[in-house]
């Protein structure tokens, strides 16, 4: 390896990972990256054989363990042991293409102003050898922006949000802090570069593989609807006069109103599938007192919200349906009045 190539120090958090965290590890030693690459695992309390796995197959890689503690946590212990002038992150369960590391490396080399840089991805559900590739542009290219972009557009056009996509300047750390104790930290530290005058760099082409299962965040409806009200609460936090300090310049008055409206349109059918009708309910009264836009387009809210509706009552049984049904109308009402 070249020494003239920065390092790049990559965190892995760990919990029960056995299964998967080999198929993490390989394809972060395949990387066609010239220069070092630094291996941090980090056990979050495991209690299967994930310490056997990587300490027999990958004694390379430095191990921490660590009482359970949460991703966030793990993440932090990595990024404080971190040697590299650059950070990764990648999930126990998901894997990088072999050109990843080299590929984004070089891009963020080449824009001193971004903190980091992202990448779509393939999602892919657990077990199934077919990998659903995210939307793209057909030219690839790379994006500038700030995070707040992504809160402006709907559909966002990130599409890196997860950070098994990352490549991160180890300074930026020392400046804006470690990730917060949150299922949706991610999001945050997105929110929180912004406040602080970071860009980020997308590259508009799948560079990992994003795997399913049945225990993510994205597939238990208890934990999707407590990230939805993380995600919300982080949004509020870029109220123009009643944010968190250091996000009180990033959207003006009409973005925030926009910004929010946009958000809550984006969950709720999703908050209607999984049955969080009181957080449904919730955020389409706070979206509805931020004038003078409307929350949604009345027909296509109301035929989105009958499909999830239409979802619902095919898998809980009629009464409850009819239930849902009638909080449903009691929200159009609300936009409506808008």
């Amino acid at each position: 390896m070249s020494r003239e190539q920065p390092t790049v120090s990559v965190v892995i958090g760990a919990y029960n990972a056995a299964d998967t965290i080999e198929r993490a590890l390989t394809s972060v030693y395949a990387q066609s990256y010239p220069g070092p690459v630094e291996v941090i695992v980090v056990d979050d309390g495991s209690t299967d054989s994930t310490h056997h796995v990587v300490r027999s197959r990958f004694p390379h890689a430095e191990y921490i363990y660590q009482e359970n503690a949460g991703h966030g946590p793990a993440k932090n212990r990595g990024i404080e042991a971190a040697i590299g002038e650059y950070v990764a992150f990648l999930d126990a369960d998901d894997e990088w293409l072999d050109a990843k590391l080299e590929r984004q490396v070089s891009v963020l080399a080449r824009a001193p102003g971004a903190a980091l840089v992202t990448c779509h991805h393939r999602m892919v559900q657990e077990g199934s050898a077919i990998a659903k590739a995210a939307p793209e542009r057909r030219d690839g290219g790379v994006v500038e922006g700030e995070f707040r972009d992504w809160l402006l557009r709907v559909p966002h056009v990130f599409n890196g949000v997860y950070p098994s996509g990352w490549v991160v300047r180890r300074a930026v750390f020392d400046t804006v802090g470690l990730l917060v104790l949150s299922e949706t930290d991610d999001f945050e530290f997105l929110l929180r570069l912004t406040g602080y005058g970071y860009t980020v760099l997308v590259m508009r082409e799948p560079l990992y593989h994003y795997y399913l299962s049945s225990g993510q965040i994205t597939s238990r409806p208890e934990r999707k609807a407590k990230g939805i009200e993380q995600v919300m609460e982080y949004v509020r936090q870029c109220h123009p006069t009643e944010g968190a300090p250091w996000s009180r310049g990033i959207l003006s008055p009409e973005e925030y109103a926009h910004a929010f409206r946009a958000m809550v349109r984006r969950f709720l059918p999703v908050m209607c599938a999984y049955g969080s009708w009181d957080l449904a309910d919730q955020l389409v009264g706070e979206a509805a007192a931020l004038r003078p836009a409307g929350l949604y387009p009345a027909k296509a809210c109301l035929l989105r919200s009958l499909l999830a509706v239409a979802r619902t009552a095919f898998s809980r049984g009629p009464g409850r349906s009819l239930l849902r049904i009638g909080l449903r109308v009691r929200q159009k009402i609300r936009i409506k009045s808008l």
